[in-house]
C-alpha cells in the first residue's frame, strides 16, 4: 500500500508544485470548498451538540469546512458516548475516534500538515486616515 496523498497545500509550501508541474497538473482542478463548517445538524443529541462547538471552538480558523460535516458530525458523536460511559467503551469505537481526529488535524503529528491562511489584518482608524492622504 503506497503512502497516502499529500494535500496540495502542503506541496506548494514545500516548493513541489514548482520543482515538477507535470506531475501534479491535475491538482489544479481539485474542489475547493467554499463555505465555513457552520452550527450543528439537527437530530445530534445535546451532549454531541457540546462536542460539535467544544471541537469547532478549538480548531484553528479555517480548518473546518462545510465538507468536514459529516466526519465531525461522528466524531462529536462518538465522544460524547465516551464521555458518558468511558469504562464500557468498546476499543473499536476509541480507534474509530483517534482516526477521526487526526483526520481533521486534531492530533499533534496532523496538525503540522496543516497549513492555514493567516487572518488579514484589520486595518486601524489611523491606518484608514493615513491612507486616505497618501
Amino acid at each position: 500500500m503506497g503512502n497516502p496523498r499529500k494535500p496540495t497545500a502542503i506541496l506548494k509550501a514545500s516548493g513541489a508544485l514548482h520543482h515538477d508541474k507535470k506531475r501534479y497538473a491535475d491538482r489544479a482542478k481539485e474542489p475547493k470548498p467554499n463555505r465555513g463548517i457552520g452550527k450543528p445538524p439537527a437530530g445530534m443529541s445535546e451532549a454531541a451538540q457540546k462536542e460539535w462547538r467544544t471541537i469547532v471552538r478549538e480548531m484553528a480558523d479555517g480548518v473546518l469546512m462545510s465538507s468536514d460535516r459529516s466526519i465531525l458530525r461522528v466524531l462529536a458523536t462518538l465522544l460524547a458516548q465516551f464521555y458518558e460511559d468511558p469504562v464500557e467503551f468498546p476499543p473499536g469505537k476509541l480507534t474509530a475516534i483517534g482516526r477521526l481526529a487526526g483526520q481533521l488535524g486534531m492530533t499533534p503529528v496532523d496538525r503540522t500538515r496543516i497549513i492555514v491562511a493567516p487572518p488579514k489584518a484589520k486595518k486601524s482608524r489611523l491606518d484608514a486616515i493615513e491612507d486616505g492622504l497618501s
